[in-house]
């Protein structure tokens, strides 16, 4: 009896110093319109109603760990999300979350929930969510994480020649149906000007289609030319570069390259783009591809993708042999001023050895993005789809083959 008694006791006794404690360290309130101004609010959108939903997961827990590294009174991460339910496998309520200072630790506070009625890969919920940050989190400068499954500039498996409604990146489940965010309208509904780097923690996305596609919406495109493995982007390495008021984007993507090769032992390539200058590559490539011919076979192409139709190769490589095949009279002049630009715009790449699917990569050949190899047989849904893209439009020109 005496053994019950004590602990009930003890238990009573604590209880005015436990609410002490509350009162001293009261949890944050929920913010019911603008946050104080910071200098740098970083977004990252996060599609994990799929087989990533656990990835997730294991990366906001590293955002946890490093987070009392992080100065939260000068910059903010806002973390939009959308998961599967562990237990039912049912697509759960995306929300609105930032990173906060709790009375026990670091977490991630919701400050708003949406419906279900827009999928999370809908351009009408992805303009939404980032007006919402814009004005909940006034910054100095804005910076965006794009998360989950991507594909490069290729049309989603429910893209058809005359669909209205278009949806590459992301995945949304809903039960037994996939909804997508075609790469062209992803573009589109990102707002220019409000975002200084766009950073896509997904497979395939440093690309010179899309890369074009997104020309006016930031600074700077980071991306990947192969797919990635789990292990995605290091956060706790990452994240508080990249909340830096003046980020360098060069040196967070050395850090990240680094962490792979050193701690993971996984194949890797990262990219950091200059979007300013898209435009000059665009000029230069159109005069590389003026009378056009095909290439004859991808013999030795650098091939960064598991798919064969379409398939992605090396964008450095692919256009230099254009240059030799279809203008061998200016060839040396033309591959100059070509190589020229892109490092204009390619100013960072690294890579190992081989890609996430085994094939080895010729750093020789590694120029840090990739493109298409374009073909006349418009049989193939990629062909079709290739042809609405801005990239093909403007260097193509009228040749239009």
């Amino acid at each position: 009896m005496i053994k019950r008694i004590l602990p009930v006791l003890t238990a009573m006794l604590m209880l005015p110093l436990l609410w002490s404690c509350s009162e001293d360290n009261p949890e944050p309130p929920v913010p019911q319109g603008p946050m104080d101004r910071v200098e740098r609010t970083v977004l990252m959108y996060a599609v994990a109603s799929n087989s990533l939903s656990y990835n997730l997961d294991l990366d906001m827990k590293e955002i946890q760990q490093v987070a009392a590294s992080l100065d939260l009174k000068k910059s903010r991460l806002l973390v939009y999300s959308v998961q599967l339910d562990p237990k039912t496998g049912e697509t759960m309520q995306p929300k609105l979350q930032r990173l906060v200072k709790m009375s026990y630790g670091y977490d991630f506070q919701t400050i708003k929930e949406y419906d279900s009625l827009n999928r999370s890969t809908d351009t009408e919920r992805i303009a939404a969510v980032i007006a919402d940050v814009e004005y909940l989190s006034p910054s100095d400068k804005y910076g965006l994480i794009l998360w989950s499954h991507s594909d490069a500039w290729l049309p989603s498996p429910t893209w058809t020649a005359s669909d209205t409604m278009q949806y590459a990146f992301g995945q949304d489940k809903d039960g037994k149906v996939s909804h997508y965010c075609e790469m062209p309208d992803l573009a589109a509904t990102i707002p220019a000007g409000m975002f200084d780097f766009i950073w896509f923690d997904s497979c395939y996305m440093a690309n010179v289609e899309t890369l074009y596609q997104f020309r006016g919406k930031a600074d700077y495109l980071v991306g990947s030319v192969t797919e990635l493995s789990e292990y995605g982007m290091p956060y706790d390495v990452t994240l508080p570069e990249l909340l830096k008021k003046d980020v360098n984007l060069v040196q967070t993507a050395a850090l990240e390259y680094n962490t792979y090769i050193t701690q993971t032992n996984s194949p890797f390539t990262i990219s950091v783009l200059n979007l300013s200058k898209v435009e000059n590559l665009a000029d230069i490539t159109a005069r590389c591809y003026s009378d056009f011919k095909y290439l004859d076979g991808t013999t030795g192409l650098q091939c960064y993708s598991r798919r064969v139709n379409p398939a992605l190769y090396d964008f450095g490589q692919y256009t230099r042999e254009i240059i030799r095949q279809n203008h061998p009279d200016t060839s040396e002049q033309l591959l100059t001023e070509f190589q020229k630009t892109l490092d204009e715009v390619v100013v960072y790449k690294a890579c190992t050895d081989k890609s996430f699917t085994g094939y080895p990569i010729n750093r020789v050949n590694y120029s840090g993005l990739s493109c298409h190899r374009l073909s006349s047989d418009m049989t193939l849904k990629g062909e079709v789809f290739y042809r609405t893209l801005d990239w093909y439009n403007r260097v193509y020109g009228d040749q239009k083959p």
